[in-house]
């Protein structure tokens, strides 16, 4: 019972169209994250060199965000580093080790981030493998819950972002 609750669930968050919002401001207040290195940083940080931001919201035990993430850095490598990526826990039960174990086993080379309560609420996060776009200006320009992400989808969004 509980595996097919889980199934349907699955089911009806991957049907859920991507969300594509106005713009909006990232706002005012920037969020401090906190990276498995231990240095702070926030999306402003990221932003003053110029380039759009993705933030995904993931966890080490997702398969979702494993193929997602794979996914991403194949395209993130191919458009040369035109935007800034930071990845950050959605599970507040893991530790920096934990995050910093996964980031290094697959040889990201992206800042990751402990899990962040202020960012959670700020972007209306509800779930891991959650996206956001951040455009060039500080907008809020792509949202999207849970799933996956094609090579095709993930250059869209890049080409959206870098382009805006």
């Amino acid at each position: 019972m509980i595996i097919a609750i889980c199934i349907a669930a699955m089911a009806w968050f991957t049907t859920i169209p991507s969300q594509k919002p106005s713009p909006s401001p990232a706002g005012s207040e920037d969020v401090i994250f906190r990276t498995v290195e231990g240095t702070e940083l926030t999306v402003q940080d990221l932003l003053s060199q110029g380039k759009p931001v993705v933030i995904y919201f993931f966890t080490t035990w997702c398969p979702t965000c494993e193929r997602d993430l794979k996914t991403l850095d194949e395209v993130y490598r191919e458009q040369a580093g035109r935007v800034n990526v930071l990845v950050v826990s959605f599970d507040p039960s893991e530790t920096a080790e934990q995050i910093k174990t996964y980031k290094e086993k697959r040889n990201y080379t992206w800042p990751f981030a402990e899990y962040n309560e202020d960012a959670i609420v700020k972007y209306k996060v509800v779930t891991q493998s959650s996206k956001i776009g951040i455009s060039r200006s500080g907008e809020v320009v792509f949202s999207q819950g849970f799933g996956f992400l094609g090579t095709e989808e993930w250059r869209e969004l890049l080409q959206q972002l870098t382009s805006s």
